[in-house]
């Protein structure tokens, strides 16, 4: 009977078993993270703990493309390197350590993440889109033009993946969800024992910074991420406004 107690995630087990357990469970939201480490390129830290299922990997781009100590460009060069050409159109005009989780990595993954949100809307694969591989910005919106007949602009496409990160956040707030779900667990927030990241930890009070400047640059409340009546009248969601004030307490 214990194979059916781990079918059901690590988070599930751990609360289950108790005894400290919890701590070895590598999950936000329940999800269990895939292969990668956010304390060797700290955004990610943003994609698990601010995506609406849990410890997803694939809410933007990661780190590294828009890192030049990785990329291998020179200081001189940084600049015109290919990914950060291709993510210009976002507003996106320095490269990024990959070792940061302040301010401009917010920012980042903020717009990433509206991206991938249309991206998935549309059901493109992202591995095959910009703002690091072939399809550009202004490709995909010419292919949602061609297919639609609708005269969209990049922007229109900005805004719909906001609409559906919105969304998802009012989906989870009124199933209960809250902040505190927004959140990390505590072995990340201690130093990478080994390896070529050997004392590499995201700093708690800079992750919690982050999280509460991300809820002001979607016009989500600083301190319970409940999105403002006014940001959802802004993508025209106003319909929800109802289900936010009968949400769970």
């Amino acid at each position: 009977g214990f194979g059916d107690l781990l079918a059901e995630g690590s988070a599930r087990a751990a609360q289950k078993i108790g005894r400290g357990t919890m701590q070895h469970s590598m999950s936000v939201k329940g999800q269990e993270f895939a292969m990668h480490e956010p304390r060797s390129k700290m955004g990610l830290a943003y994609h698990f703990a601010l995506s609406p299922t849990g410890a997803d990997h694939l809410q933007g781009e990661h780190d590294g493309a828009f890192d030049p100590d990785l990329t291998g460009d020179t200081h001189e060069a940084e600049a015109s390197s290919v990914f950060m050409q291709q993510i210009f159109p976002l507003g996106v005009l320095e490269p990024v350590p990959s070792l940061s989780a302040a301010e401009d990595k917010v920012r980042l993954f903020f717009y990433l993440q509206h991206h991938f949100s249309f991206l998935d809307a549309l059901c493109i694969c992202l591995f095959t889109t910009a703002p690091v591989r072939i399809t550009t910005f202004d490709e995909i919106t010419k292919i949602v033009q061609s297919v639609t007949g609708w005269n969209i602009s990049f922007w229109e496409i900005m805004k719909a993946g906001e609409r559906g990160v919105t969304m998802a956040r009012c989906f989870n707030i009124k199933h209960g969800l809250t902040a505190k779900d927004d959140s990390l667990p505590d072995r990340l927030f201690q130093p990478v024992q080994g390896g070529p990241q050997a004392g590499s930890a995201i700093l708690k009070d800079d992750f919690e910074k982050g999280k509460k400047l991300y809820y002001e640059m979607n016009g989500w409340d600083r301190e319970t991420g409940i999105p403002t009546e006014g940001k959802l009248i802004e993508l025209n969601l106003d319909e929800l406004i109802g289900d936010l004030m009968h949400r769970p307490v």
